[in-house]
């Protein structure tokens, strides 16, 4: 989420609150992935160089060698 709100600006809805912003969330990630994979089907490099910040926070989020985080203690 951190990395969202950080970007917030560069996704065009610097407008937005945080909450609002946070609200969002699920359909901003889908929004951005679809407009990753579209500029690469279109070869637009300038929507590519725009969205890389996007590009690499996934490639590390799903990086299948990264270990897993390890399971919590139930606090009851």
């Amino acid at each position: 989420m951190r990395l969202f709100l950080e970007h917030k600006a560069e996704a065009g809805l610097a407008s937005l609150t945080d909450e609002q912003f946070i609200e969002g969330a699920p359909v901003l990630f889908e929004t951005l992935l679809e407009a990753c994979v579209q500029a690469w089907c279109k070869h637009d490099r300038a929507t590519r160089e725009r969205l890389r910040w996007f590009t690499h926070a996934c490639d590390e989020e799903f990086d299948e060698r990264r270990p897993w985080p390890p399971k919590r203690r139930p606090l009851h």
